[in-house]
Order: C-alpha cells, then sequence, then structure tokens
C-alpha cells in the first residue's frame, strides 16, 4: 500500500478530518504508519478519542481507497499530498489546509 492509499483511507474513516489525519502522521511519521499503528497507541494522541478512531481498520475504507486510486488513474489526474515538495507553501501555513490536493490538466498549484 503506498502513502497515497493510506491518506484516501484515512479521509474516509468518518470523523477524522484533516487536522486529525495530519495530527496522527506527525505523530506516528507516516500515513501508512498510522493504519498500521496499534489503536491504543493512537488513542494517546491529544485530541484524538475513540469516536475519530473507531472505524480505522474497517476494511470498507481500503475498498473505497481503491476505487478512487482506480478513478484517478483511469482520468489522470494528478494528486499532490500536503508532505509532497510540490504541495502549495501557502496551504503548508493553513492549519485546516487539506492533506489531499487533485488537478486534471495543467494547474500550476504555486
Amino acid at each position: 500500500m503506498t502513502d497515497l492509499e493510506a491518506l484516501l483511507c484515512l479521509q474516509h474513516v468518518p470523523n477524522l478530518g484533516d487536522q486529525s489525519i495530519k495530527k496522527l502522521i506527525n505523530v506516528v511519521g507516516s500515513p501508512l504508519g498510522v493504519l498500521k499503528e496499534k489503536k491504543s497507541t493512537l488513542l494517546e494522541i491529544d485530541g484524538i478519542g475513540k469516536a475519530k478512531l473507531s472505524s480505522i481498520s474497517d476494511k470498507k475504507h481500503f475498498v473505497a481507497a481503491n476505487k478512487e486510486i482506480d478513478f484517478i488513474e483511469k482520468n489522470n489526474i494528478e494528486c499532490t499530498t500536503y508532505l509532497d515538495s510540490g504541495y502549495p507553501e501557502y496551504l503548508k501555513q493553513c492549519v485546516d489546509g487539506p492533506v489531499l490536493l487533485f488537478a486534471a490538466g495543467n494547474i500550476d498549484l504555486q
């Protein structure tokens, strides 16, 4: 599984928004690491409660992420994560900036 697939899985989890996803990744180290980490360890992170993590390991999130990957590939959509060097600097400064940006065509995100 790639970090993109892991981010798509995390975005599919109810009650888990971009700020919480970033917090989890900052503590654990990577999107994939968040999915592999023990739930008990994730619950120790400030601001992350049982409601946010209740369905994090549900297989339906992986299925949804794979469908999105197929759609992205089929439609030549470019994905930029907040971890990528190509992610716009001005969005990195926003607390609530999106973890993923999608683009089709010739778009300058800077």
